[in-house]
């Protein structure tokens, strides 16, 4: 990466909760995303590139703020990641951020500059936090598929009001639980079509659905055919394959 020109750094500007930014061995700034700006009420990168942490933020926070960087310099550390207190834009206190350094090296693999990437802590572990708590979800979908699995068992598995894990469900998968389910009904319906020759309606309770009408309904709406002519479509592929 050449630090020095921005077409390679344009990138990280579209990064909204992630502060990422290079300094020389000088400790001068070479770069910095939008992100940090933001963060730090800056309002160009004419403010922060050339500059020190101490022309910036002064003698006291530059310090903390500066000691990975030697570290990572100076080739005592390959990399450099830790939680750091920071005074963020409109705020009084200080917020915990994890931060990550890594050396920038020239073709000889000498160090002539460090990256660092920074995202907010407590954001970090409450997004952690609900990944986990929707994952004891996830399994309990992926064990139960076939049954008639309510919302209410899904969100008091999680922790969670009902509103609270619809919302959070529908923002990380951009699904409803229900829809969430209903794929893996689906999935599994597929492989039963492939795998097997089990009647249609069999296959619809297997995963399921109420009656070989629903499964059919389902199966056509997501994938634009019905479960037969799936079926002879994967099958035909199946004996070419044999064939060639």
């Amino acid at each position: 990466m050449n630090s020095l020109n921005p077409e390679y750094f344009e990138i990280f500007d579209y990064l909204t909760d992630i502060l990422v930014f290079i300094k020389d061995k000088q400790g001068a700034f070479l770069n910095a995303n939008t992100c940090f700006l933001n963060t730090f009420g800056l309002k160009d990168k004419e403010e922060v590139i050339g500059k020190t942490d101490i022309e910036i933020f002064g003698a006291k926070l530059a310090d903390v703020y500066t000691i990975g960087d030697k570290k990572i310099l100076n080739g005592e550390l390959s990399v450099f990641h830790q939680e750091e207190a920071i005074y963020t834009l409109n705020s009084n206190h200080t917020t915990k951020f994890l931060t990550t350094k890594y050396p920038i090296k020239d073709s000889d693999g000498k160090v002539y500059a460090v990256i660092g990437i920074s995202r907010d802590a407590l954001n970090l572990r409450e997004a952690t936090r609900t990944s986990n708590q929707l994952k004891k979800a996830l399994d309990y979908i992926d064990a139960n598929y076939m049954k008639d699995i309510k919302i209410t068992t899904l969100s008091e598995m999680s922790n969670m009001s009902d509103s609270t894990f619809l919302r959070t469900f529908k923002r990380d998968f951009n699904l409803t639980p229900k829809r969430y389910i209903i794929s893996r009904r689906l999935k599994k319906v597929a492989e039963y079509l492939i795998g097997s020759d089990k009647p249609f309606c069999e296959v619809s309770i297997l995963c399921g659905f109420s009656d070989q009408s629903h499964m059919t309904r389902e199966f056509k709406r997501v994938t634009g055919i019905t479960p037969s002519a799936y079926q002879r479509k994967m099958k035909a592929e199946v004996s070419l394959e044999k064939v060639c």
